[in-house]
């Protein structure tokens, strides 16, 4: 579990596996067309009179593509447009490279906090502003 962030990364419970199946249903009939997280909320209550909250359909999404799951050799990605499955490799390619620049979004925050971090501790007054 990542910490600050529980709801999304929280491993999924027995019930919420066996929901697998019924999300995967919310990509028919057009499994290439994309779907976004409200319309699989949406789907899910109107279809299964289940309510989901966002962060767990998004780990749900995860767990799939994380197991591989393949649709007609297709494989699920996300993008802003929503998940959708795809064996296209421009789109795989652009999918991963849109996770690698998060990876160094996310390392060049990392770096930042530690440089700030250090700072703190080498001087305790950094960052404390005296009127």
């Amino acid at each position: 579990m990542i910490i600050n962030f529980e709801d999304y990364t929280q491993p999924l419970t027995e019930d919420e596996k066996s929901l697998i199946n019924k999300i995967l249903q919310a990509f028919l009939p057009d499994p290439e067309r994309p779907i976004t997280n409200d319309a699989i909320a949406d789907f899910m209550l109107e279809n299964h009179g289940i309510r989901l909250l966002h962060p767990r359909i998004q780990k749900i999404l995860s767990t799939i593509r994380k197991m591989e799951i393949q649709w007609s050799g297709r494989i699920m990605i996300g993008t802003g447009s929503g998940y959708f499955w795809t064996r296209d490799e421009n789109q795989i390619d652009n999918y991963i490279k849109s996770l690698e620049q998060r990876l160094d979004s996310t390392n060049a925050l990392v770096e930042s906090a530690i440089g700030f971090r250090t700072k703190l501790m080498c001087n305790p007054q950094y960052g404390i502003e005296k009127d």
